[in-house]
């Protein structure tokens, strides 16, 4: 008897110590910041998962909160009980405590702060001498598509939750680096469009050898040349915007002429006109890989007839254009 107290002590002992020891351990299921820029697939691992949160951030409320907020829609009877179609058709608790308008700003900050964490945690990756130039031409890539990410996260930002007057205090937070505490008081709205500009900026220079084509599923320099010209026709800066949308429309860029190839853009995915449209995968196969869906405009539905015995699709969408929208475009 005494051995086998002798063996059961031999045997929990040292599971006693390395369980003490285990304690200090990175845990299991998450990668520590620390060891998340060790190699070069790291970085590009990164700036996937930049794309995927833009994917999702672009759709939602994001996308039609300012629709209905703008009269270019109305909400529709049946969705009388959509507590956040309906405040934003009546401008009813238009304010920071409205849980739509500051879910946006949340989400786009947090995408920033992503975004801060990968421009100061990419550089520091050690790039094998085996493999430098096509790796360090990634690593440059990398970087140039998450500084033109933040730019357009700000773009965003300014031109929903700013006022036009470049010399207004109510501009963004400037956060150039990753930042949890002592978050910065607001810029001046100049301020902001300088600093959006200047991630432009940092965005030519690293995707200046990134050829733009139909459909790219990344940024590419075409990219960077349109948001160009998006901010400085925001700023008022005509010519300058000008020069920036003609650089890249009309070459591989020209706009359709049809009304059966314009039905193709939004029917069918026809990437003409298309610069960037990020990666989406549908199928029967349950590996679909799609966007945050927006079902207001639409309102599909798949219901079973049980008369014909058969499904049939119904569209009863939550908000139809008003007619004064309608009435924007010619006949």
């Amino acid at each position: 008897m005494k051995k086998i107290y002798k063996i059961i002590t031999l045997v929990v002992a040292p599971l006693f110590f390395a369980g003490c020891f285990s304690l200090d351990q990175q845990p299991y299921e998450d990668l520590s910041q620390a060891n998340s820029f060790k190699t070069v697939q790291d970085a590009q691992f990164w700036v996937n998962g930049m794309y995927n949160t833009l994917r999702t951030n672009v759709y939602g409320s994001a996308m039609y909160a300012t629709d209905l907020q703008a009269d270019f829609l109305n909400m529709t009877k049946r969705d009388g009980t959509n507590e956040t179609i309906t405040n934003f058709q009546n401008w009813s608790l238009f304010t920071v405590n409205n849980g739509a308008t500051a879910a946006i700003w949340q989400r786009y900050w947090k995408a920033v702060q992503d975004i801060n964490i990968g421009l100061e945690g990419i550089p520091t990756i050690a790039i094998p001498q085996e493999n430098y130039r096509t790796d360090s031409a990634q690593i440059k890539h990398n970087l140039g598509e998450l500084y033109l990410a933040r730019a357009y996260y700000y773009t965003y930002l300014i031109t929903h939750y700013c006022p036009t007057d470049e010399a207004s205090a109510y501009g963004l937070p400037l956060l150039s680096g990753p930042t949890i505490n002592n978050f910065p008081n607001r810029s001046t709205v100049g301020q902001t469009y300088d600093f959006i500009l200047a991630d432009i900026a940092q965005a030519e220079t690293r995707l200046s050898d990134v050829t733009g084509s139909l459909g790219a599923e990344k940024f590419t320099k075409d990219a960077v040349a349109a948001l160009k010209a998006r901010v400085l026709l925001y700023r008022g800066k005509w010519a300058e915007a000008y020069a920036a949308a003609t650089s890249i429309i009309g070459s591989r860029y020209s706009l359709v002429t049809s009304s059966s190839d314009l039905e193709k853009v939004w029917k069918d995915d026809d990437t003409a006109e298309s610069i960037v449209q990020l990666y989406a995968k549908y199928d029967v196969g349950n590996t679909a890989e799609l966007p945050s869906a927006n079902d207001i405009y639409l309102g599909y539905q798949k219901e079973w007839n049980y008369r014909l015995r058969r499904y049939e699709i119904r569209y009863l969408p939550r908000v139809v254009p008003t007619q004064d929208f309608v009435d924007l475009y010619n006949n």
